[in-house]
């Protein structure tokens, strides 16, 4: 019996030969394809809001040290400065004259004291009382330190004309013609004074009201809180009327 042997697949042919030439350019073209869409796909931009933030660096701030705050002085409870009007101006003026005269010593004006000093005027008025005890209770040195004076040791000279006093000259002679006002406007303790003036007109006339405040020396910047005192039926309300002057 003939045998027949299969070809020698280690021998090729031309034929075979050229078939795996083919084959492999083919595999060689699919990998070159496969590479350049990979690499056009990494090219394409992506849409906006789907790209990834990627950290950036960040700038250092510059440091700044802080302003230092300005500490502002403490107030003075005395508030010296000028009167406020030409009423309160020409009877501080009045008084410094006057004691000049005598050998006293020039007040400085206090406008905590002119504060306190307009109140009660004004309040003398629309309450219509005329005494040195307010209907509260309070006393100058209560009505001053409230204004912001620090001392409530003071001293309170009060005036009232109708259709008459309506000037401080007017004014000055009726307290200086009062002895125990006179005798106030020359204590050789004070130190400031703060004048008060209120001007009312009705039917009846004009009305003139007047306060004189004077103070001790004090130390610069002192605070003294106001003191209380008792209310209710231990304390008398002040008289309802008016003298010329008290």
């Amino acid at each position: 019996m003939k045998c027949i042997h299969p070809p020698d697949q280690s021998v090729s042919s031309p034929a075979v030969s050229g078939v795996r030439l083919l084959l492999a350019f083919a595999i060689a073209i699919g990998l070159i394809t496969l590479v350049g869409c990979a690499s056009r796909f990494d090219l394409l931009a992506t849409p906006p809001g789907l790209a990834p933030k990627l950290p950036q660096a960040k700038h250092p701030k510059k440091q700044v040290p802080p302003t230092p705050r300005k500490r502002s002085a403490p107030r003075d409870c005395r508030d010296l400065g000028e009167p406020q009007g030409p009423y309160h101006l020409a009877m501080f003026r009045l008084i410094n004259d006057y004691r000049s005269k005598k050998g006293l010593t020039k007040l400085r004006y206090s406008r905590s004291l002119e504060l306190a000093a307009n109140r009660y005027a004004e309040r003398m008025c629309r309450e219509d009382f005329f005494s040195h005890n307010g209907p509260d209770g309070s006393v100058p040195g209560d009505r001053a330190v409230n204004a912001g004076y620090c001392d409530p040791i003071v001293g309170e000279n009060i005036a009232y004309g109708m259709n008459k006093m309506g000037s401080a000259a007017e004014a000055m002679m009726s307290l200086m013609d009062s002895p125990h006002h006179d005798e106030n406007m020359r204590l050789k303790r004070w130190r400031y004074a703060g004048m008060g003036f209120y001007k009312f007109k009705s039917h009846k006339g004009t009305e003139y009201w007047w306060v004189q405040l004077f103070g001790m020396d004090v130390p610069d910047n002192a605070i003294l809180p106001a003191q209380k005192r008792p209310r209710g039926k231990g304390r008398k309300s002040p008289p309802n009327r008016r003298r010329r002057s008290r």
